[in-house]
């Protein structure tokens, strides 16, 4: 069994500047719908921000849904939660405000993904995107990760685990991969 690990380090001041220059345009580059929701504040959706047709629940979902034993997620599952909450992330975008989004989780969801490029190595890159990583958290906040069916099949992945620590505006992310 071939075990990978990667590590990354980042700087939660450095991702709140790229905020405050870039706003929501930087978020798009590299979370995926379900990680922008995980960063918002809000734990809970106001009714007038979602289409009053939509079978959204009050609560924002942590992640789409996932085959979290296979650590994959397909466009599919990407398409249906788009779609389930197109209002909710275009007020979101409509009315960016720095301050209701945590940078704790956005660092964290940068080195995250960082650490999981480089345990899987590659990089972020012409091989592996930002969006071909997924993170969710379970229902006491731990993150998990699942990678795109297509990259979870070509890079014959079998587990993927990761952790994160905050300390002196910093964020370390540790990510270890048991290939098949």
């Amino acid at each position: 069994m071939n075990i990978e690990v990667g590590i990354d380090i980042t700087s939660i001041e450095r991702i709140k500047k790229i905020l405050e220059k870039f706003g929501i345009t930087f978020l798009y580059k590299f979370l995926l719908p379900n990680e922008i929701l995980i960063a918002y504040k809000q734990p809970t959706i106001n009714n007038s921000l979602h289409n009053k047709e939509s079978n959204c629940k009050n609560k924002i979902p942590t992640h789409f849904p996932l085959n979290t034993k296979k650590c994959y997620f397909t466009k599919q599952n990407k398409k249906t939660y788009i779609r389930e909450y197109k209002q909710l992330l275009k007020n979101i975008e409509e009315n960016f405000c720095l301050n209701d989004f945590n940078k704790n989780t956005i660092a964290s969801f940068w080195a995250i993904k960082e650490a999981c490029s480089k345990a899987l190595g590659v990089g972020i890159g012409k091989s592996l995107s930002f969006h071909d990583i997924c993170i969710f958290k379970n229902i006491n906040g731990k993150p998990f990760v699942a990678l795109n069916k297509k990259k979870f099949k070509y890079f014959k992945v079998k587990k993927i685990s990761i952790s994160v620590t905050h300390d002196c505006n910093m964020v370390i992310a540790t990510c270890a991969i048991t290939f098949k």
